[in-house]
């Protein structure tokens, strides 16, 4: 058995103690639900294995945040020159909205 210390536990133990706590709440709260929780290093990443597409949450073991992880796709239409323009009905992509998307800066 182990004596109880008045001296804080080092890092690496309180650490550890950390990880298992919060695996222990994680685990708890999604019981049943069929999600995959992986433990790495420094989080735990829960993925649904039946949709995959869905992403995946991050929970970071030292502060415990939570953040979420995905491809988000924003289908633009056709591309300008690629099909018959002639129908007035589709809005057509061209290279600005391309240039903007991935060149523009976000900084003032």
């Amino acid at each position: 058995m182990i004596a109880a210390s008045d001296e804080p536990a080092s890092p690496a133990l309180q650490r550890i103690i950390d990880k298992n706590a919060a695996r222990r709440i994680v685990t708890a709260m999604l019981d049943g639900s069929g999600l995959k929780i992986r433990a790495l290093k420094n989080e735990f990443v829960i993925t649904n294995p039946r949709a995959p597409e869905k992403g995946e949450i991050r929970i970071e073991y030292a502060s415990g945040d939570v953040s979420w992880k995905r491809t988000v796709w924003d289908h633009w239409g056709p591309l300008q020159g690629y099909q018959d323009e002639d129908n007035d009905d589709a809005s057509f992509t061209g290279a600005g909205k391309i240039l903007s998307a991935l060149c523009e800066s976000t900084l003032a």
